[in-house]
C-alpha cells in the first residue's frame, strides 16, 4: 500500500520534468484528481491552467498578479502545447474518452497526455507516466472516497469531524454541544469498515445523529469504555488488529505512532498527512510523552480559562480547598 501525498506531488513533478515536453503553453487538469498535479505544474512553470471543461470550450483560469505574467495568447493559439494531467492512468477509459471529445470538437495544438502515477511505465492510453507504482495508491485528496475505506479503521474526531475545543473536551454541556454540532471536516462516499472512537458508549445515540445527518455512510461503531480512553492508543491498536482492517486512519501524529506500533500495521495520520509504519516508530515512550505534553498544555489553558470565568478570589479559594481534602 502506497499513500502520496501533496509534497510527494510536487516532488515529482520536479523531478520527472524531462519527461515533460521542454516547453509547455498550457496545462489541463483533469477534475478532480488530476487538478492538484495541475495546479502545481501551471505554477511551477508559470504557465496557463484551465479544467477539461474549460479547454473544450476555448477558456483559461484568471492568474494572480506575478512579476511575469502567463502568456495567454500563446497558451490559446493554435501551435500551442498542451499537457493534459491527471494523477493516475488506471484502465485509461476517462483519457480515451476526453481524446474522442477533443477530436470530435478539432481542437487545436500538440496536446501531450500524462499522469502523474501508474501501476506501469508506459500506458498506451498517455503520452507519459511520470512515477511507476506497485500499486494503486492513495492520495489525501481521494483518501474519503477510496474502496479502502471498506476495509479500514477511521477515527471520528479529528478525521471525520474536527477535534473538540479546548473548552468543549472534558464532560459537561460544552461537550454535549460539542458531540450535536460538530463541523464537518471530510464527507465520505462509500462505507467505511470501522469506524472506531475514543468517544465513551454513552455518546452513542448522538454520535449515531451526527454520522446519519452527514451522510456518513458505515458497517460497525466501535466506541470506548472509561478505560478505554485512558489509554485511546492502546484501545485502538487492539481494535485494528482484532478487525484484521488493512487501514487506520487516525487524526493525531503521537497517537498514529503508538497504534502502528502497537498493530504491527500500517496507519495513515491526516494531521501530518504521512503514512506511518511500525518500523518507523524507534520509541513508544517517546511518543507518550509528547501525548503526556500535550494534556499539560490543555490542562493549562483550562486552568487560564476558569481564573477568567471564577475571578482569581474564588479560584485559588477553591484551589486551596481542593488541595487540603
Amino acid at each position: 500500500m502506497q499513500f502520496f501525498n501533496h509534497r510527494d506531488t510536487a516532488l515529482s513533478l520536479i523531478h520527472n520534468r524531462r519527461k515533460l515536453p521542454p516547453h509547455i503553453d498550457l496545462v489541463v487538469g483533469v477534475p478532480r484528481s488530476g487538478m492538484i498535479p495541475a495546479s502545481m505544474l501551471a505554477t511551477q512553470l508559470n504557465v496557463p491552467l484551465v479544467d477539461v471543461d474549460g479547454f473544450i470550450e476555448g477558456r483559461i483560469y484568471r492568474h494572480g498578479s506575478t512579476k511575469s505574467a502567463p502568456d495567454i495568447n500563446r497558451a490559446l493559439s493554435d501551435d500551442r502545447t498542451v499537457v493534459i494531467l491527471d494523477d493516475m492512468v488506471g484502465s485509461g477509459r476517462a483519457i480515451r474518452e476526453l481524446k474522442a471529445t477533443i477530436a470530435d470538437r478539432g481542437i487545436k495544438g500538440h496536446i501531450f497526455y500524462c499522469a502523474v502515477w501508474g501501476t506501469v511505465r508506459s500506458h498506451p492510453d498517455v503520452d507519459c507516466v511520470l512515477q511507476k507504482t506497485d500499486e494503486d495508491p492513495i492520495f489525501p485528496w481521494n483518501l474519503m472516497h477510496h474502496v479502502i475505506l471498506a476495509q479500514s479503521c477511521v477515527d471520528i474526531d479529528g478525521v471525520l469531524c474536527a477535534n473538540p475545543q479546548e473548552h468543549e473536551s472534558f464532560e459537561g454541556r460544552s461537550y454535549d454541544q460539542f458531540l450535536e454540532s460538530a463541523i464537518s471536516l471530510h464527507r465520505t462516499s462509500g462505507k467505511i469498515g470501522w469506524l472506531v472512537t475514543s468517544r465513551l458508549e454513552k455518546h452513542r445515540e448522538v454520535t449515531e445523529k451526527w454520522l446519519a445527518a452527514h451522510g456518513v455512510d458505515y458497517e460497525n461503531l466501535v466506541m470506548a469504555t472509561p478505560e478505554d480512553k485512558m489509554n485511546a492508543p492502546a484501545y485502538k491498536a487492539r481494535i485494528y488488529a482484532k478487525t484484521g482492517a488493512r487501514m487506520f486512519i487516525e487524526s493525531e501524529e503521537a497517537e498514529a505512532a503508538i497504534i502502528s506500533k502497537l498493530s504491527k500495521r500500517p496507519v495513515i495520520c491526516i494531521g501530518s498527512l504521512e503514512m506511518v509504519y511500525p518500523d518507523d516508530v524507534d520509541s513508544i515512550e517517546e511518543y507518550r510523552r509528547q501525548e503526556i505534553s500535550s494534556w499539560q498544555r490543555r490542562k493549562a489553558v483550562m486552568k487560564l480559562k476558569a481564573r477568567s470565568v471564577m475571578g482569581d478570589g474564588i479560584y485559588y479559594a477553591l484551589k486551596d480547598i481542593l488541595r487540603r481534602r
